[in-house]
């Protein structure tokens, strides 16, 4: 799903959330309640420096970044300088998110392989 934060900047969150009312034909525009990176070798600088840069500055007030690898989840709050890390899950580690949902979750089980 495109996120179209100007006519010059569109990016492809792995996961978005946002208003109903503000997906169009071409994706969502403007800014998500809630963008997610799942990192991976080739877009770990992408997921962990350009999006959040450009997502911040559009006014995203929730992202989250999940490595599956270890596994963790990282999730960052909109502030006035940018974004501030409020929770860190690795593992089976449950933890609950107050923003922009109420969630328990484990790292874990974003990344869990379904059974068969």
């Amino acid at each position: 799903m495109d996120v179209i934060l100007a006519d010059d900047t569109v990016l492809i969150p792995d996961v978005v959330i946002g208003r109903r009312d503000a997906f169009g034909e071409r994706g969502l525009e403007g800014p998500p309640t809630l963008a997610i990176g799942v990192i991976s070798r080739s877009s770990r600088l992408m997921d962990t420096r350009l999006k959040p840069a450009r997502l911040a500055e559009a006014g995203c007030p929730n992202y989250w970044v999940i490595d599956s690898n270890l596994p963790e989840l990282r999730c960052f709050l909109l502030g006035a300088d940018g974004y501030v890390e409020t929770v860190v899950a690795t593992g089976e580690q449950v933890v609950e998110i107050a923003d922009p949902y109420s969630v328990r979750l484990s790292a874990e089980s974003l990344v869990a392989p379904y059974p068969e």
